[in-house]
């Protein structure tokens, strides 16, 4: 089967859709899950810890230390579940070079959580002998990523989403009103560039309480709000930082952002979500359990809180939404979340800057139309090799050219998967470029070895849905 499949995979592309004239539309940077490591040369730590965020660069640009590699070998084996390398400064700043090259004039970046390296708390632990000072490392090093995307794009405004490494006491570990929130949020809020002196004000009073804010986007942008969420606290794994129970948290962020849902509602704003991890069925999970057809046997990435799930508080609001963007996966994707009264949101998963999961590093450029709120087209660009270095990072491929559809919509999304849906062997050109594209690394496709689940979880956000759609017929 796979064979055959790699064989087809010069199929014709589907037509290409006449494109709006460059003026109306304007540029936008989307990134995800940089994951940045402080710590490839271990004898840079210690001077990072003492110097000032300013300082970083300079320390992290100098030559490698004589033991770097030995001393690398041994903080990955010290962390035994070290499972591959994330960025570090020179992939960081090739990627902040193409992305520069190839996306002149960005009106305003996206940052859909991530900031830190995997394992960040073991790795400080066992470079200083101690945790002393960790704290204030895991602020520093977030925000120095912010700061240099906010330096190579000075004119244009940078939004942040914090993801589940994000955090000054674990992977998936977060309180509300944490410092980690307090200690970023000078530099989240540099970022809201253009924003008015109100919105700047409240963003940092939402953001140090539970990681969360409303900004309304940048002219050209015409009435379009975006709610950025901290969506760890919804995470089937969170824990609190003292690991005693508080449901606050997370009830605490479906309660704000239904508020700024129904207030730009009654304002007749449009609104873009964005967060960190993606609402719906973790695929990949729930294949590798082998319990897809069991009653519970899907695994979620979030979890209700209370009675409503991040998707139930969504797809309520599809009349609003026009966009949501989330990363966490590491790959390229795209969900639908169907609406309650017909429509739907769609959803774009951003892939990373990391490689750490054997994944390309890539970003997305945009295509905004100003006065729909809507994503006209995009381009995916992929890094020439897992480092980032060596040559120029390419365009690997357009959203209309591909899937001959003129706006990036839940419209659009709806047809799209319907096609898939209806080729359960992914045999179609469109289907296998899908497959391609969602990690260009392997020359056989991932998704080939289960492509009617994915598929199944593309729009199928509960547990009970997916199973249905994966199951049917078993």
């Amino acid at each position: 089967m796979l064979v055959g499949l790699a064989a087809g995979f010069a199929g014709a592309q589907a037509p290409v859709p006449a494109a709006k004239p460059e003026a109306s539309t304007i540029p936008v940077l989307m990134l995800s899950d940089i994951h940045f490591d402080p710590f490839r040369d271990p004898a840079k730590v210690a001077k990072l810890a003492a110097a000032p965020v300013t300082g970083w660069e300079a320390i992290l640009k100098a030559p490698d230390s004589a033991t770097q590699v030995a001393d690398f070998q041994t903080l990955q084996a010290a962390c035994a579940g070290a499972k591959g390398l994330d960025s570090n400064e020179a992939l960081f700043d090739a990627s902040l070079k193409a992305e520069h090259t190839h996306g002149p004039g960005v009106k305003f970046v996206t940052i859909s959580g991530d900031l830190l390296v995997h394992q960040f708390d073991c790795r400080f632990a066992t470079v200083m002998k101690t945790e002393k000072g960790y704290g204030e490392f895991a602020e520093k090093t977030a925000s120095y990523v912010i700061k240099r995307v906010e330096a190579e794009f000075p004119t244009a405004s940078v939004y942040v989403a914090l993801g589940n490494n994000d955090s000054s006491c674990g992977d998936y570990a977060l309180d509300m009103h944490d410092r980690f929130l307090s200690g970023t949020s000078k530099a989240v809020v540099d970022g809201l560039r253009g924003a008015s002196a109100e919105d700047v004000a409240q963003a940092k009073t939402d953001y140090e309480a539970g990681g969360y804010f409303s900004v309304e986007l940048v002219a050209p942008m015409k009435k379009t709000r975006l709610l950025v969420i901290d969506d760890m606290y919804l995470s089937k794994k969170w824990a609190t930082c003292s690991k005693k129970a508080d449901k606050s948290d997370p009830a605490a962020v479906l309660t704000w952002l239904k508020s700024q849902l129904d207030g730009a509602a009654q304002r007749g704003e449009k609104v873009w979500v964005m967060g960190h991890i993606p609402p719906g069925i973790d695929v990949y999970a729930t294949l590798k359990k082998g319990k897809t057809c069991d009653v519970n046997g899907a695994e979620t990435f979030l979890a209700p809180a209370g009675k409503e799930s991040l998707a139930d508080v969504l797809e309520a609001h599809a009349d609003v939404i026009t966009l949501g963007l989330f990363g966490h996966t590491h790959m390229d994707e795209m969900k639908l979340l169907p609406g309650k009264n017909g429509g739907g949101v769609a959803i774009k998963g951003v892939a990373s800057i990391s490689p750490v999961d054997g994944n390309m590093p890539s970003f997305t450029l945009a295509k905004i139309d100003p006065a729909t709120t809507l994503m006209d087209d995009y381009a995916v660009y992929v890094a020439p090799n897992k480092t980032g270095v060596g040559g120029p990072w390419t365009r690997e491929y357009g959203f209309g050219e591909t899937y001959g559809q003129k706006v990036f919509s839940a419209a659009s999304l709806k047809q799209i998967v319907g096609g898939f849906r209806a080729d359960p062997q992914g045999a179609t050109a469109v289907s296998q470029a899908y497959e391609i594209d969602f990690d260009p690394l392997y020359p056989i496709p991932v998704l080939v070895l289960g492509w009617p689940q994915y598929v199944c979880g593309m729009d199928k956000m509960t547990e009970a849905e997916f199973r249905s759609c994966a199951c049917a017929g078993k």
